[in-house]
């Protein structure tokens, strides 16, 4: 109720990141190593302070002092706070009930205690907080400007390569920003040898509540890998992966547009819910995806063009789609359906001058494909 508090109506605080953040964490093997891994030097907050808290100071745990709540409106900054105050965040005013301990199992690990904690009381307006910046999670601009950036939070259809890009490396293209632990880490972890403590190839834990007002929908996790490349060719390193990530998110979209063709003779007014499609295209090529990324960055380091990655990537592409198209479109009971509505949208799928066909080709940075010459077989 701190760290993900939801809005819960009138007086009722959000957590500094508003309800169920996106938390990004570098894993580790260990519980030690994924600490290690994450740790974020003092200098590198917003507001730097010099001196080491004190266990009692109420600027880093705001319940040991007065509370700076928010009956009339005040709100806490981040200048008005020490800036590791975001992982004690007090947006609920909670009190135990200690009297009415008694000995029972913890619901979450099972331990057995002779003080097991069964209620608490509640009251409303906690600290309320403005403009900070979590340093464990991803943020977005809130409009075009780009002047006020929001945290991410889990959407519908779970973590998958398509949230990479913005987890994972900046997203240039819609603004979208990498955790600071996310950001920090290549150059933390050449100078501490974090790297080398890890054992194995960094790979970014994400994870966090799904929530519709105050109502937890659903919980989701996922890891996604990092690759390292050198500073020289990182740009188009991202700028290859961001395309490849388009160029999917794109042909995902078309199939199920041109499914809906398909199967209804109105498809824009049809309302049902498609993104199973959505779902098992991103499932089936995920795989590949990382594949083919370890092989865009050795590419790369060896002055390469990824040209060739680049097409292989849109015949796996256009494969899957195919293939998903096949079965939802019912393409293969042809006589039982609308076989001119089918072959209309079997068409628009593989039409190289289709609106979303250019656009994948545009994403992935290709050239046009030729046109055949008249009596050219």
């Amino acid at each position: 109720l701190q760290t993900n508090a939801p809005g819960g109506g009138r007086g009722h605080m959000t957590s500094i990141r508003g309800g169920g953040p996106m938390t990004t964490l570098i894993l580790g093997e260990t519980l030690w190593q994924t600490v290690w891994a994450n740790i974020i030097d003092l200098n590198n907050y917003t507001h730097p302070v010099d001196e080491t808290p004190s266990a009692d100071d109420d600027r880093l745990f705001p319940w040991m002092g007065k509370v700076k709540t928010s009956e009339g409106g005040d709100s806490t900054e981040p200048e008005d706070a020490h800036p590791c105050q975001a992982f004690w965040g007090m947006p609920r005013r909670i009190l135990l009930d200690l009297e009415g301990a008694r000995p029972g199992v913890c619901d979450l690990c099972g331990a057995k205690t002779d003080r097991c904690i069964t209620g608490f009381w509640t009251k409303p307006y906690g600290m309320k907080y403005n403009g900070w910046v979590h340093p464990l999670s991803p943020y977005y601009p809130k409009d075009k400007k780009g002047t006020e950036y929001l945290p991410v939070h889990p959407q519908p259809g779970g973590i998958t390569y398509q949230n990479w890009l913005g987890l994972v490396i900046n997203d240039r293209n819609e603004g979208r920003r990498v955790a600071k632990n996310v950001a920090l880490f290549p150059e933390r972890a050449e100078r501490s040898q974090v790297r080398e403590h890890l054992g194995r190839r960094p790979s970014i834990w994400a994870f966090g509540y799904d929530m519709e007002n105050k109502k937890a929908r659903c919980w989701y996790e996922g890891t996604l890998p990092m690759v390292h490349v050198d500073d020289d060719w990182k740009a188009e390193f991202e700028e290859t992966a961001a395309g490849m990530i388009r160029a999917a998110s794109e042909m995902a979209k078309n199939v199920q547009w041109c499914v809906k063709i398909a199967l209804y003779d109105k498809p824009a007014d049809v309302k049902g819910d498609l993104s199973v499609i959505n779902a098992r295209f991103l499932q089936a090529t995920e795989e590949r995806f990382y594949d083919l990324l370890n092989k865009v960055a050795e590419c790369l380091a060896g002055n390469g063009d990824t040209l060739e990655l680049r097409q292989v990537w849109l015949g796996i592409l256009q494969e899957e789609g195919r293939t998903l198209f096949e079965e939802y479109s019912q393409i293969n009971s042809i006589d039982e359906i609308n076989a001119q509505r089918v072959m209309k949208a079997w068409g628009l799928m593989k039409s190289p001058a289709s609106k979303a066909n250019k656009a994948i080709r545009k994403a992935l940075n290709l050239p046009e494909p030729k046109k055949s010459v008249k009596g050219e077989k």
